[in-house]
């Protein structure tokens, strides 16, 4: 037996042998992509396997492979690429040795698709290396079938890894050799471009002909294109040095220049900085680089630049500005080579400068020698050169204008020459003055000789010069006095003028002088309109004097004093008003504006304006009557309105009160239910009608204020969900409330506007739509100040495009709205009014058939600190938690048919209550029984609400006592008159029993029972019993009837359910409404239930 092993041994070794012999020879000569191809393809025919590949890293971080040769099927496959995580590879990569796995390899890597599209059962791998044992890829085999252990098929596969592994090196060696020789020849190409470059700026004129902003395009551009860089910017300092401009930028994908940017040292100090102590600021990696990171977000990022090259300009020893070179893509390493010729871009730029500077000297010499003869050859004045003996040697046109002389004649003169002898000796020793250094100049004022033999006075003025040749001379202007005089003359004319505009004035203007001696001055301006309004002369004013004239009255003279004592002071007396006395005794209303002017020897005039205002005065006399009646007649009608709202609310106050203590009994038929139901709607739209008069009442009057308060959004919009849910559903509408995320729960604002505003707006939605859907949509920005933004959406029948500019005007109506046959037409009226107040607008998008869009926005506060909202219960109140204090409530009214409803109704959960009358048994019923809390009537006979609750609230244990005020009061002021005598609160007549709970709730902390709560309570028969009908009353019902139901339900077909309901026996009414219930309630769940629980009795 051994002897065969040994044999088999012998028999298997030949055999591995000659395959390695077939595969050596098969690829001895192969290399490359050969090699590999070659490789794979005799590996999987000798050993006999489904598939052979070798591979290599894919990416760095050495996590992907992709194949180099892949044989599969006896052919050979498109390379693949793959992640190795979950792979076998995985851990020949890992383990950098030979991984084996005979059998089960799927289920080993269960993650790995290609084992299961393979079909692998079995895996071996073995790692390629380079020399340095570093791991390049790996060579692998994988069968369909198990592999037995077998060495010969493991050194084949090592051995072939070792020549695979030098294989991949050669490769990997002569890719490396060829990119380096391209760096290399593109090294020399960026070079060779670059001298080209700098040679060829070097030859060209614009960098000296002066004009800069051509240099700065032709060496922007030349970067762009020898660099190879997306950007090059160049920028200079301002004077400050505060900041650079932006000079000129040049895209080079784009081949534009731009000019329009600045950048503030105070934002960037640090590459300030650099850029004052460095030579080049090469940032490789610029979003990384301390010098050049504090551009990531403003500049680096958003044009996508990963390295910069700053090179500083200098001008004369200083850094003037900066060329900078900004690269898009991978991050660029910036070669010395490259740095220097940055370096000599920037020389460059300074040449430019340089030539800038040079040709702007030149211009500005040029420009003040073209100016100096301008101005001497087209100046309004004579100039004049002479020499030191006198000898004119230039002269200008105007000289010659003024002189009568030509400018040859004039050159043949001298000064002396034409010069009054009795001027003629003052002048020579100015001038010899001028000549020993004496005086710099002179003024002097003497006679010239024209041609003609007149004489014209004219003031000279001689400075002493030095001559462009050398000798000392001088230069003098000419002023021709006889244009001063004329100028005088023109002046006196003007004055005459002013003096008759004066006089003939529609005001009255006057003018004194001697100010300091105030009162006693003297008017040197009176004009006629001063003497209409006065009937006083400036000689009479004068003589008399003007406050013992025009101020007879004592009073009205000290005080006309006193203000003229606060003009002397320097106050300007604008627009003052005053009761004068004229010089035939009548009285007039004037209003005065006066002034000082001052003088022209340092003293002050007084200048006043006086208009007579005496007819104004009578007319704004009838117009404060005549206000002061509107206000009256307001004031009435606001009463009128009060007292009407509180004789309408009274007898509501009753009706809605028993309407709602009777909706509470449970024993109610349907019928009486909707009976309650229509008593309930009829009153809240009639209190709806009174309230909208009201509101509109108060807009009219002005009386309508902001109560800024911090409330919970959310908990409101929660509410007007639940509030307009069935009110929508009974119209089978849809409503929805799209409510933003970013929405704060808490703000300050006016929450009762905001309410009545998307009430508003929610009524008219629901009103005016009947298929459809509505939607409130909620917002919330706070950029750059917080606001609500608010949008009520319907499929309604929508309003006219000509009717939609009268839509916010106080009782008008659109068609759609008449056609509804209700409202005032002041809802929308009212919500505009209240929008505007909130600091919005609201705004209407309306098409007739296709619906209305009414939206606005709001600025809104939010609180500090805001606690998030606590859910509250909902549901009716039926009665009060276990281990509470007997809450002692007294409700005080004159009215028995006020009194009962509310004494009822808190009777029927459980609070201990009295009653009162008036105010004296209120106060009497505090002091006998102490209650918890009154609910207090404000209007009362003997003595009234206010005045019992503030002798309560004036007593030390009165301040314990919550007094809630329940009043019909219409406005604000009555509501405030309400807390200042002492209540801690007040609710609106007609009252709602949720808001009476709630005000008891937050004052009293009184925790209720609810409607769900108290079904918690009742033993489970009972609970059921309440929850629907017995299951056995619907075994009166065919099997097929109630099958037919529980698809309907299921189905949620109402219709079907509607049909099936009439089938169903009168004898058995519990059923039928139970099952109607539901059904009007679109709640299918309760019916399914029924029907499985009558399934579940039965089996």
């Amino acid at each position: 037996m051994a002897q065969d092993l040994i044999s088999s041994s012998y028999q298997y070794s030949q055999q591995a042998e000659e395959a390695l012999r077939l595969i050596v020879q098969g690829t001895a000569a192969k290399t490359g992509d050969d090699f590999f191809r070659c490789c794979v393809r005799y590996l999987a025919e000798v050993l006999q396997v489904r598939c052979a590949l070798v591979t290599e890293w894919a990416n760095l971080e050495q996590t992907r492979v992709r194949t180099l040769a892949f044989w599969m099927d006896g052919a050979h496959q498109e390379d693949i690429e793959y992640e190795l995580q979950g792979t076998p590879c995985e851990h020949v990569a890992s383990g950098k040795k030979v991984f084996f796995y005979p059998h089960s390899i799927r289920a080993l890597c269960p993650d790995d698709p290609y084992l299961e599209e393979f079909g692998a059962e079995s895996y071996l791998g073995i790692p390629l290396s380079n020399s340095a044992g570093e791991m390049l890829g790996y060579l692998a085999v994988l069968d369909i079938k198990p592999m037995q252990p077998d060495p010969g098929r493991e050194l084949i596969l090592k051995i072939f890894a070792a020549r695979a592994g030098a294989e991949l090196e050669r490769k990997y060696a002569e890719i490396a050799l060829k990119e380096s020789q391209a760096a290399l020849l593109s090294r020399g190409q960026r070079l060779r471009r670059q001298q080209e470059a700098l040679l060829s700026l070097a030859q060209h004129q614009v960098l000296y002909n002066g004009d800069l902003n051509a240099a700065l395009q032709l060496l922007s551009e030349t970067a762009a294109q020898a660099l190879d860089v997306e950007r090059v910017s160049i920028w200079f300092y301002n004077p400050e040095r505060s900041q650079i401009f932006l000079k000129d930028l040049y895209q080079l994908s784009r081949g534009e220049h731009s000019h329009s940017g600045e950048l503030q040292s105070d934002r960037y100090p640090t590459y300030f900085a650099a850029l004052e102590a460095e030579e080049v600021i090469a940032a490789d990696q610029a979003q990384s680089d301390w010098r050049t990171r504090e551009f990531l977000d403003d500049w680096l990022l958003p044009q996508g630049i990963t390295s910069m090259m700053d090179v500083p300009i200098r001008s004369s020893g200083k850094t003037v500005g900066v060329i900078c070179h900004e690269h898009v893509g991978p991050p660029r390493h910036w070669t010395i080579e490259e740095q220097n010729f940055a370096n000599c871009l920037a020389y460059m730029i300074s040449l430019a400068i340089e030539a800038r500077d040079r040709q702007r000297s030149e211009l500005a010499l040029r420009q003040s020698e073209e100016r100096f003869r301008a101005i001497f050859e087209q100046a309004a004045i004579g100039i004049f050169q002479t020499d030191a003996t006198g000898k004119y040697i230039q002269v200008n046109q105007r000289f010659c204008q003024f002189s009568g002389y030509s400018a040859d004649e004039l050159l043949q003169l001298r000064m002396q020459d034409i010069t009054h002898p009795v001027d003629l000796r003052r002048c020579l020793e100015l001038r010899n003055a001028l000549f020993s250094g004496e005086l710099q100049s002179f003024s002097l004022e003497k006679r010239l000789r024209q041609k003609s033999g007149q004489w014209r006075w004219a003031n000279v003025t001689i400075s002493a010069v030095q001559h462009p040749d050398g000798f000392p001379c001088t230069i003098g202007v000419i002023e021709d006095i006889s244009e001063r005089k004329q100028a005088e003359a023109q002046r006196q004319s003007a004055d005459s003028f002013r003096r008759a505009l004066i006089d003939r004035a529609a005001e009255g203007i006057c003018m004194c002088h001697g100010i300091e001696e105030f009162p006693y001055v003297r008017f040197t301006v009176w004009n006629q309109r001063m003497v209409s309004l006065t009937g006083y002369t400036m000689e009479e004013i004068n003589r008399l004097g003007w406050y013992q004239t025009l101020y007879p009255d004592s009073e009205i003279r000290e005080a006309a004093i006193e203000r003229m004592s606060r003009m002397r002071q320097g106050e300007d007396l604008m627009a003052e008003e005053w009761t004068i006395t004229r010089a035939d005794g009548e009285q007039r209303v004037v209003c005065i504006s006066t002034s000082l002017i001052p003088g022209v020897e340092g003293d002050y005039h007084a200048l006043a304006v006086m208009q007579d205002i005496t007819q104004r005065k009578h007319t704004e006399l009838a117009m404060q009557q005549a206000k002061e009646a509107a206000e009256a007649a307001n004031q009435a009608k606001s009463a009128f309105l009060a007292h009407m709202s509180h004789e309408l609310r009274t007898p509501l106050n009753a009706i809605l009160g028993f309407a709602q203590l009777m909706e509470r009994d449970t024993l109610l038929t349907t019928a009486q239910k909707e009976s309650l139901s229509i008593i309930n709607r009829s009153g809240e739209h009639l209190l709806g009608l009174i309230n909208d008069v009201l509101e509109m009442s108060k807009i009219e009057a002005g009386r309508i204020v902001l109560h800024k308060a911090q409330f919970d959004l959310h908990r409101l919009l929660q509410t007007l969900q639940e509030m307009f849910r069935v009110r929508a559903t009974a119209k089978g509408l849809v409503l929805t409330m799209n409510l933003s995320p970013s929405l704060p729960q808490l703000i300050i604002s006016d929450e009762g506007k905001l309410r009545q505003v998307l009430i508003n707006l929610l009524s008219n939605a629901v009103k005016f739509t009947d298929v459809g859907h509505i939607t409130l949509t909620a917002n919330y920005a706070d950029d750059p100040d917080p606001r609500l933004w608010f949008q009520v959406e319907d499929t309604g029948r929508g309003i006219a495009a000509a009717e939609q500019h009268h839509l916010f005007e106080p009782f008008v109506q659109t068609t759609t709205g008449a056609n509804a046959q209700e409202g005032t037409g002041l809802g929308l009226t009212i919500s505009h009014q209240f929008v505007q107040l909130l600091g919005g607008e609201l705004r209407v998008e309306s098409e007739v058939n296709r619906g209305s869009t009414f939206s606005f926005d709001l600025p809104v506060e939010l609180p500090y600190g805001a606690i998030a909202h606590i859910p509250v219960p909902t549901g009716r109140v039926v009665g009060l938690v276990r281990g509470q204090p007997d809450y002692r409530i007294l409700v005080v009214d004159d009215r028995a048919e006020n009194r009962e409803p509310l004494v009822q109704l808190l009777s029927s959960v459980g609070f201990s209550t009295r009653t009162a009358t008036n105010g004296w048994e209120a106060i009497a019923q505090w002091q006998d029984w102490q209650p918890d809390l009154i609910w207090m009537d404000m209007r009362m006979p003997a003595l009234d609400g206010y005045a019992a609750t503030a002798q309560i609230k004036a007593q030390s244990q009165g301040a314990k006592t919550i007094i809630i005020a329940l009043t019909a009061a219409a406005f604000e002021e009555q509501q405030q008159q309400i807390f200042a005598a002492g209540c801690d609160d007040f609710v609106r007549k007609p009252f709602h029993e949720d808001v009476i709970f709630a005000k008891m709730g937050e004052h009293l902390q009184v925790r209720y029972l609810y409607a769900e709560d108290q079904s918690d309570h009742r033993d489970p028969a009972h609970s059921k019993a309440a929850q629907g009908p017995s299951p056995d009353l619907l075994s009166v019902m065919s099997p097929d009837w109630i099958e037919q139901l529980h698809q309907a339900a299921i189905a949620a077909d109402g219709g079907q359910i509607e049909q099936l309901l009439t089938l169903i026996p009168a004898s058995h009414a519990e059923l039928a409404d139970r099952l109607t219930g539901w059904l009007s309630e679109f709640d299918f769940d309760p019916i399914l239930e029924l029907i499985e629980s009558l399934k579940g009795a039965k089996y």
